[in-house]
């Protein structure tokens, strides 16, 4: 996962793209709610 400034990532969610951050598991995937059914669209799921 490339790392990127805490400027890039916000000014990447506020362009309605999907972000991706570590956690203590696995990577999150996170984006604005107007966009989060991307987030579907990139793990292959559908939402629930």
């Amino acid at each position: 996962m490339p790392k990127v400034s805490q400027q890039e990532l916000i000014a990447g969610v506020k362009q309605g793209k999907v972000i991706s951050f570590p956690t203590d598991t696995v990577p999150a995937l996170a984006a604005l709610p107007n966009y989060a059914s991307l987030i579907f669209c990139h793990q292959k799921t559908s939402p629930r």
